[in-house]
């Protein structure tokens, strides 16, 4: 037995308050599913580069008045996202969870207005449908999880349309204000909210000219709602004045093929739905045109040619104009950017399954759409476990491992963001921004006082894979000693310190250590597909490792190659004293070994086969797959 959710009409008060029950229930489910999806592993991931934008700028020690200066040169975007956060910062605590859970609140906001607009247009099946699907999509999950005021525009985007409906079929002072003050809400939380308003008010003048009836009152209505829109955004037109005067962005050139990229990229590029996406839009598109012929009919008297008229004409405005604005004067076309619009696509899909006149067709086309959408959260994409943001809190915690030698850092394009993290974790030392190359020159000329250092980290983030030349390594290798190293996601970090000199020791510590191919560069190997530590003949010697006093432990994985059916002997020394020798075989064989070191020293790895030998049974060589040093 199937079950309508449209409002009842003439039908027993018993069985309305069940239906009513019902549709709440199903509410209740969808927005305890969407608080789940939006909270669900929130702050696993880094802050990536535009959200440390987010924590710089709306900090609660920074000055307004900063904080507008950076929103005109650095970060251009309207203030409201930020006010919220710097408000909350304040009360709540400055940290990465408190910003990207306003964001998630306001994400499962986003799902019950969805509701309220999908009921304000055809009952609370459609209401239903839509709060669903805005409850699985792609975009508006992953913009609930990010600091950053997407969601935000999303929000007030989805009550603009809901209010604008209302205005245009019922009028009225209260509509008036809600209205505008929501498309204010949209148009302060992003510049694209200015062109979703523009396409809303191409709207009523095409609903103004197609009506024969209630005109005036129309006209009065959004003539009023104008005002307040006009009167509320003065203080921030200054502002827009300085972003239309910008003639360059980091933005490159826009493909024609951009709605399509766009609308896919909203569900998160899932193959699958494709087919569900585009019938779903034909077939609310064919029932809508069919209301509304023969043409011109009066368009307010039927809410599914409204809709319909709606959604085209703010869609090809929020995409038209920025897209002749990018072919003319600069690139500014975006796909986040055009989250204001989600609304009208997700509602018009919604309207597509709640047409379909077969109620069992339509729950397992619906129920089908869900569980492929879900399934390519969880399993394609891998959402909530594949790393996607720019490690800069793991790259931070690396710096810091070790407090007591707290180096300069080389940054060269992202130390005005990375400074949160480094602020957070308390790290002291100075943060030298320049070009990496240029910077080892100034270190080995020691050309000022600022440049004679002990020891200096190089680090590069989002997208900075550009680490040093050849020829600067070389350079640095007559003076530094690469004693650490690590790569991230999007991020990276080599720590160099100055070779030692008499009694002179300059360190930094860890509590665990592998030891790769990179502290053994002239000894590496190929074994099969995979490159290894490989031992030919004679010792090998690590690049220095940083070592404070303490006991520790050598674990070496390593294999080997008999001849004469003797296979190779390793020893294993520190700093030239031996901690444990032992024979290879031909399978991974794993050996550790103590050891202590009385002072803090840059100590020198050394592992040595003292039975090279090679004749026409073999030739005997070892390969180490893995040396890990743990302190205990």
């Amino acid at each position: 037995m199937s079950i309508s959710l449209r409002e009842p009409s003439g039908l027993a008060r018993g069985r309305t308050v069940f239906f009513k029950d019902q549709s709440n229930l199903w509410l209740g489910i969808i927005l305890l599913v969407a608080t789940f999806l939006r909270f669900f592993a929130l702050d696993r991931q880094s802050l990536w580069l535009d959200e440390l934008h987010t924590m710089n700028e709306a900090s609660p020690t920074l000055p307004f008045k900063q904080l507008f200066l950076y929103l005109t040169c650095c970060d251009q975007h309207p203030p409201l996202y930020f006010f919220c956060e710097k408000f909350l910062f304040t009360v709540f605590g400055y940290t990465s969870f408190v910003a990207r859970f306003f964001s998630a609140v306001i994400g499962v906001g986003t799902v019950w207005v969805m509701y309220l607009l999908g009921k304000e247009l055809s009952g609370k099946r459609l209401g239903l449908i839509a709060a669903a699907i805005t409850c699985v999509n792609f975009y508006a999950i992953e913009y609930s999880q990010e600091a950053r005021g997407y969601i935000m525009a999303f929000f007030f985007a989805a009550l603009s349309y809901l209010f604008f409906f209302r205005l245009v079929k019922k009028g009225g002072r209260k509509n008036i204000w809600l209205y505008a003050l929501t498309a204010l809400g949209v148009m302060y939380s992003h510049y694209y909210g200015l062109f979703l308003v523009t396409g809303q008010y191409v709207t009523v003048g095409v609903v103004w000219l197609l009506e024969k009836s209630g005109r005036k009152s129309l006209f009065r209505n959004f003539l009023f709602s104008a005002l307040i829109i006009i009167a509320g955004y003065i203080p921030w037109l200054p502002f827009l004045g300085e972003m239309a005067q910008i003639k360059s962005f980091w933005i490159g050139k826009i493909s024609l093929s951009f709605v399509k990229q766009f609308f896919y990229g909203y569900f998160g590029n899932t193959d699958m739905l494709d087919s569900f996406l585009i019938l779903a839009l034909i077939y609310f598109t064919f029932r809508a045109v069919r209301t509304m012929l023969p043409f011109p009919k009066p368009i307010k008297s039927s809410t599914l040619a409204l809709s319909f008229i709606t959604f085209f004409l703010t869609i090809l405005v929020t995409y038209g104009i920025p897209y002749i604005r990018s072919i003319l004067v600069v690139p500014m076309l975006f796909d986040r950017y055009t989250i204001v619009v989600l609304p009208a696509f997700l509602a018009a899909i919604a309207f597509g399954f709640d047409l379909i006149p077969s109620n069992l067709l339509r729950w397992i086309l619906f129920a089908a759409f869900l569980i492929i959408t879900l399934t390519g959260l969880f399993v394609s994409k891998e959402y909530y476990t594949k790393i996607r943001k720019t490690q800069f809190r793991e790259l931070t915690e690396f710096l810091v491992q070790d407090t007591t030698t707290e180096f300069p850092i080389i940054n060269q394009r992202t130390a005005w963001q990375h400074q949160y993290y480094l602020d957070h974790y308390q790290y002291k030392g100075r943060v030298i921004i320049g070009q990496k190359d240029a910077m080892v020159d100034s270190i080995l000329s020691k050309s000022n006082p600022t440049y004679d250092l002990a020891g200096f980290w190089i680090v590069g983030a989002h997208a900075d894979e550009t680490k040093l030349t050849d020829s600067s390594r070389a350079a640095l290798a007559t003076a530094y000693d690469l004693v650490k190293k690590k790569d991230f996601y999007d991020a990276w970090a080599e720590l160099y310190v100055l070779k030692q000199k008499g009694s002179e020791v300059v360190t930094t510590g860890f509590d665990k250590m592998e030891l790769g191919l990179d502290k053994f560069p002239n000894n590496i190997g190929i074994l099969g597909k995979e490159r290894l530590i490989a031992i030919f003949g004679g010792p090998i010697t690590s690049l220095p490792v940083p070592m404070q006093s303490g006991h520790y432990n050598i674990n070496i994985l390593a294999m080997g190659f008999p001849s004469q059916n003797i296979f190779p002997h390793l020893k294993v020394y520190v700093n030239d004293n031996l901690v444990g020798e032992f024979f290879v075989r031909m399978e991974l064989t794993k050996k550790d070994f103590d050891f202590e070191i009385k002072n803090p020293t840059n100590a020198r790895i050394k592992i040595e086969m003292d039975n090279d030998f090679s004749d026409a049974s073999g030739d005997r060589n070892a390969f180490i797959s893995k040396i890990v040093i743990s302190k205990k």
